[in-house]
């Protein structure tokens, strides 16, 4: 910014705004600062956020000529590759043309900022169907289930794997907040305020990706009827259905 004519101080100033963030905790009508939340180059704070941009940007800039022939449109110079701080996806028309995009840009890493991609990090996907294998098994695992930023991504683009993880998170969430024993005192309100806050969030942003299954909907309506139940303290009887206890 400062090299295209940004002056300094404004440069400072938005690296501060980065860097150095108040962040507020907000429970219940109480409010807390989180203290040192952006101190260090932990994974996924703002530093490591704003170092990735400039890192990924330049390197993406250097390699991005050598992917056109790895297009996954034909006819085209259309590549897939996408980056979040330190995490690189690819996606081709072949298997090895995807690792070759990988594998471009971690030597290009590892030459001009020294960076390399850890091995237990690597792993690969083809969709059901391919035969396809990577040329070094060792290196790139050829895995059924693919973890991609808080997603997981079948072979055979299904949604059971992510949706069993998801209900797990979803107990966790809810055991830790909304039904915890020391809120066993507070309002059916408040409660449903810390639900929504801390147990909806943790499957709304799946709905994005999901299609609609009928048995994930009913499962997840089972799911919220439990929790509201234990809530009220209010339980259903064996003859009940979810609709009717609903």
């Amino acid at each position: 910014l400062q090299a295209r004519g940004l002056p300094a101080c404004i440069c400072a100033c938005i690296v501060q705004h980065q860097m150095l963030p108040q962040v507020w905790l907000h429970v219940l009508g109480q409010s807390m600062l989180v203290k040192g939340r952006s101190v260090g180059s932990i994974t996924g704070c703002r530093v490591a956020g704003a170092l990735a941009v400039a890192i990924m940007s330049e390197s993406i800039c250097a390699c991005q000529d050598s992917w056109k022939i790895h297009s996954i449109l034909p006819d085209t110079t259309c590549c897939v590759f996408l980056c979040w701080v330190d995490n690189m996806f690819a996606a081709a028309k072949t298997l090895a043309g995807s690792i070759t995009i990988l594998e471009s840009i971690e030597s290009h890493l590892a030459r001009k900022w020294g960076l390399a991609i850890k091995p237990s990090s690597r792993s690969c996907i083809v969709p059901e169907g391919s035969f396809a294998v990577p040329d070094d098994p060792v290196k790139w695992p050829l895995v059924e289930c693919l973890p991609v930023l808080g997603h997981i991504l079948q072979r055979n683009s299904g949604i059971s794997e992510d949706w069993n993880r998801v209900k797990r998170n979803l107990w966790r969430g809810f055991w830790s907040n909304a039904g915890c024993k020391q809120l066993r005192k507070c309002g059916i309100k408040e409660k449903l305020q810390l639900l929504t806050r801390t147990v909806l969030s943790l499957v709304l942003f799946k709905m994005s990706r999901w299609p609609f299954q009928q048995t994930v909907a009913e499962s997840l309506d089972a799911l919220q009827c439990k929790m509201i139940s234990y809530m009220r303290k209010c339980p259903r009887f064996v003859s009940e259905s979810i609709e009717q206890y609903c």
